[in-house]
């Protein structure tokens, strides 16, 4: 990886860690996306990814982080880790 790369990767995982602890300190500003899942969770974008997380949960749980190019909706029908 380049160096140029380090440091893009540095700052989206900075961006979702800070973005973790808004969601964890405001759960509920995130969106729900029936054309996605029934699912009781909400979606929250960063860059091109997809936060998918619990809101209910104290304190939340981060169920996915996708990139928004795949099908997510595909995706979110499968459990977890298949």
């Amino acid at each position: 990886m380049t160096e140029a790369g380090v440091g893009v990767t540095r700052t989206v995982m900075r961006r979702l860690r800070d973005t973790f602890q808004l969601l964890a300190n405001r759960p509920g500003i995130g969106h729900a996306r029936a054309d996605l899942t029934n699912e009781a969770v909400k979606f929250w974008q960063v860059y091109s990814y997809m936060i998918v997380y619990d809101p209910a949960t104290n304190p939340i749980g981060i169920a996915r982080v996708l990139h928004s190019s795949r099908d997510l909706a595909t995706i979110l029908s499968e459990p977890p880790g298949t």
